[in-house]
């Protein structure tokens, strides 16, 4: 049975000379995200391994500052032979195929305007899990759709500062 953990993290938006946005502006952008990357596949290359992801089941809460939702997610590009447990049948994994595994996610932003990060909780199924996936995607989008509010040089960034590790039961 895999380990099933949900890993928080804090997560920031800095501005190109080492200070951050608050947390509290972040909310319309990464919620822009997360809407434009619903119900699609899209694909993403992450530390040298091609993945593809979907956003599904994207509930937002604007009252409470709260996103969540699941990211499916799963590589490809290899070829490999499945076996069935079950009936002892075998076939073969093409390079086009990827196995979509569902990954929880919730973001919190703190409407307290002094506040600069904002905390996101992230599941994992141990090994695999969406943080770095997360991470470059985010970078890329708000790189290519900059939101009017904020200036156009900046990266964000999903810090791993965790602080606590909760395993499923």
């Amino acid at each position: 049975m895999p380990r099933v953990l949900l890993t928080s993290y804090t997560f920031k938006l800095s501005r190109t000379n080492g200070s951050y946005f608050p947390a509290s502006k972040l909310f319309g952008p990464i919620e822009g995200y997360f809407r434009k990357n619903a119900s699609k596949k899209i694909k993403l290359n992450t530390n040298g391994r091609d993945f593809v992801f979907e956003v599904t089941d994207l509930n937002v809460n604007k009252k409470d500052r709260i996103i969540e939702g699941i990211i499916k997610t799963g590589d490809y590009g290899y070829e490999a032979e499945l076996y069935n447990i079950t009936t002892g049948a075998t076939r073969t994994r093409t390079k086009d195929d990827a196995e979509l595994l569902p990954f929880y996610f919730l973001f919190y932003f703190p409407a307290n305007k002094q506040a600069d990060k904002g905390i996101a909780l992230l599941q994992r199924i141990y090994p695999y899990g969406i943080k770095s996936l997360l991470n470059q995607s985010l970078d890329n989008y708000f790189k290519r759709n900059p939101p009017a509010s904020l200036p156009r040089r900046f990266r964000s960034c999903i810090r791993n500062e965790r602080f606590s590790a909760i395993q499923s039961i």
